[in-house]
């Protein structure tokens, strides 16, 4: 369902002053709330391991499911390689 994506237009992207551009950037990609806003997320990747990479158009969020440990197999909902 697109939610009435069909009837958006799309605007042109803009140009904000450079003293704000990296906080917008830095506020839109940045991975600092997933510790405390999605526990469950982070049990499951390997934090030190996750990136942003940016391109002209879009940007791309990485982060590798970390490996399984015994003492936290019964809390996972992802094993590396199961799937």
């Amino acid at each position: 369902m697109l939610h009435g994506l069909r009837d958006r237009a799309l605007s042109a992207p803009r140009l904000l002053p450079s003293e704000t551009n990296a906080l917008h950037v830095d506020n839109y990609l940045e991975g600092y709330h997933i510790p405390i806003a999605h526990p469950g997320l982070m049990k499951e990747i390997d934090y030190a391991q996750y990136r942003t990479d940016t391109f002209r158009y879009y940007s791309q969020q990485f982060a590798p499911i970390r490996a399984m440990k015994a003492e936290d197999a019964g809390e996972r909902l992802y094993a590396p390689g199961a799937g």
